[in-house]
């Protein structure tokens, strides 16, 4: 192999190198600025890491959540409340609730104050996990307290129904008696007083005299149901009657007689 050969073969090879090193930048060039950002976050303002702030001391739940007003402490049976102790190198604090036997996250939050409130259902139990976060964004250790929210005395009232209003019946009209000698009495509609109620052979009701029923029941009307019926003439006995015949007769003959003697005078 001459020299000319030999510095082909080598330049070449840098070319190669050089093209591979371009291909490798540029197939990791998000890694790269990624990790270079990722040394910057971490630079505070002067050239120096962002330290960790402290863990919060202690972590408390109470139940139920009861706050003062001007008419006093007043306490809500379906909220809890979480308070810690505030740590000197934070400037916010990262809370996480959960709820314990179904391991659902009830809230979530980043708060500056040193509490929060979440609700509750009674009879479950709920951790409170809280961590500082410093300005420059380092999050430090977690602390957290559990709590069963059951109340010793008091549940919440199950609301009582309201009774429906009772309504009053109207009173029923007292039916107006019927008089003597008209139709329209019942077993529920009376006849006037000392009268009853018979069925006649027209298929109506009559109020009448319990002395006229017989001629009521023929004849419906005020004068059959109401008064006595008309008397008839009386005759004499048969033998009256002959007596009267024998004496009227003898009276008309004796007439006929005189008048004849008085023609013959």
């Amino acid at each position: 192999m001459n020299k000319k050969t030999a510095i082909i073969i080598i330049v070449v090879i840098f070319l190669l190198a050089a093209i591979g090193v371009g291909v490798y930048l540029a197939m990791n060039t998000q890694t790269f600025f990624s990790s270079a950002q990722q040394t910057a976050t971490t630079t505070g303002s002067q050239g120096g890491t962002c330290p960790a702030p402290g863990t919060p001391a202690t972590v408390t739940l109470s139940y139920p959540l009861c706050e003062g007003g001007q008419t006093g402490e007043t306490c809500q049976f379906d909220k809890a409340g979480c308070v810690w102790e505030s740590v000197s190198s934070a400037t916010s604090y990262n809370i996480k609730v959960t709820e314990v036997e179904t391991g659902s996250v009830v809230k979530t939050e980043s708060v500056t104050t040193l509490n929060t409130s979440f609700p509750v259902v009674q009879g479950r139990t709920y951790r409170c996990e809280v961590s500082a976060v410093s300005s420059c964004g380092s999050v430090g250790g977690t602390n957290e307290d559990t709590l069963l929210c059951e109340a010793d005395a008091f549940l919440s009232p199950t609301p009582t129904p309201t009774p429906a209003p009772i309504s009053t019946p109207a009173p029923v009209p007292t039916p107006t008696p019927v008089a003597c000698g008209f139709t329209g009495c019942s077993a529920t509609v009376p006849c006037q007083a000392g009268f009853i109620c018979i069925e006649t052979s027209v298929g109506s009701n009559y109020c009448a005299k319990a002395d006229f029923q017989s001629q009521c029941y023929r004849s419906p009307g005020q004068t059959a149901c109401c008064q006595p019926p008309a008397p008839k003439p009386t005759l004499p006995p048969a033998g009256e009657i002959d007596k009267t015949l024998i004496i009227g007769g003898a009276g008309v003959g004796l007439i006929i007689l005189g008048v004849a003697a008085l023609l013959l005078l």
